[in-house]
This record gives C-alpha cells, structure tokens and sequence, in this order.
C-alpha cells in the first residue's frame, strides 16, 4: 500500500471510503436508469424510512438546520419519493413518510449496497469483513 495512504489517520480513511462507496451507490442507481439522488435526499429518506419524522425531528438527527431539511423534503416531495401528512391534533407538525417511490428507491439502494459488499468481500475476503464490521460496531 502506498506510504500516503498509510498515513492518513483512521478517522479520515473511514469518512473518505465512506464518501467515495455512498458516490458508487448512487452511480449505480442511476446507471439503472433512474434519476440522480443527491446525498442529503438518499440520508433524508433512510431517516424517514425508519419513521415518519416531523422536520424539526429529521433536523435534529441530521445534525442541519430546519430549513435545510425542508428544502431537501420539498425536493423529494416534488421527485415523488416524499410526502407531506399531519398527525394527530397538531396542524403545525407535519409528519415525512415515503412514497412507494421512496420504498422503492430505499429497497434499491439497499441492493445495490449489498451486491457491493459482496464485491469487496471477494476482493479481501469474508473474515476480514465480518472482522471489519465488529470493530465498526465496537466503537
């Protein structure tokens, strides 16, 4: 391996393969003839997905403002993948909850995810995954 790369602190390693994996997903996705979904929209919907979430929850969570939370909502809403609907006595709240097109997307992207681990697990191995994922999940 290059000495460089070797240098680079873990924390940084970890956030650029993140980065560069999450770039290749959405290739993928589009490659498959879909349209382009930016970041903030593909992390919005995973959110969503989990559950319904009003704007200011998602915010939270996200670490980002309101507003840009409802700017990226109101994307998503105008693609499809997204809906705006109360709940309960509270006009004020609204609630996100996915479109079929939103499961859809989520359902895809978690394909895609599962055919490139796949990939990598042939490149370095299963053990070193399955090694890699209980140090990930130890921290």
């Amino acid at each position: 391996m290059d000495g460089v790369k070797l240098q680079i602190n873990i924390i940084d390693l970890v956030s650029e393969t993140h980065q560069r994996l999450r770039q290749r997903v959405g290739d993928r996705w589009v490659d498959s003839g879909n349209e382009a979904i930016a970041q903030s929209e593909s992390h919005l919907m995973a959110r969503v997905a989990l559950r319904a979430l009003s704007l200011a929850e998602a915010a939270r969570q996200m670490g980002i403002s309101r507003q840009a939370v409802q700017k990226t909502a109101s994307k998503l809403r105008d693609k499809g993948y997204l809906e705006f609907r109360q709940r309960g006595e509270n006009r004020r709240d609204k609630y996100m909850f996915l479109t079929s097109a939103g499961h859809r997307y989520i359902e895809l992207s978690e394909n895609l995810k599962l055919e490139m681990e796949e990939e990598i697990m042939t490149r370095v191995g299963s053990d070193d995954i399955q090694f890699l994922k209980k140090i990930l999940l130890n921290l």
